[in-house]
């Protein structure tokens, strides 16, 4: 009878330690399984930079290239404001692509 009520003692001690750290223990196994979900070289962190590619090529291009059909309805000068815009947005398109390749190189070397 002892020995159960040490067991039992026992679990409280680590309820109340929980109680009021506010954290519970974490294993050493839980901890390398949680890095490696987290970890760089997932599937899911490389899916979220082509999301982000995608609309950082695809939104200067489409935005200005609208911008420039406007322009070109309102001062009616069909090709010129739409091509003009459009060359603009893909050079745009270009200098945000450098930008997101570079962050990903640095983010992947840390």
């Amino acid at each position: 009878m002892r020995k159960s009520f040490k067991k039992s003692n026992q679990g409280l001690d680590n309820r109340f330690e929980v109680m009021l750290s506010g954290s519970m223990p974490i294993k050493k196994k839980e901890l390398k399984e949680n890095k490696e979900k987290n970890s760089r070289n997932s599937t899911m962190y490389y899916l979220g930079y082509v999301g982000e590619l995608g609309f950082a090529i695809s939104i200067p291009i489409v935005f200005l290239t609208l911008i420039g059909k406007y322009l070109d309805d309102v001062w009616n000068t069909y090709p010129k404001m739409t091509l003009s815009l459009l060359i603009v947005g893909c050079v745009i398109s270009v200098i945000n692509f450098i930008e997101v390749i570079k962050t990903i190189l640095k983010r992947s070397k840390k």
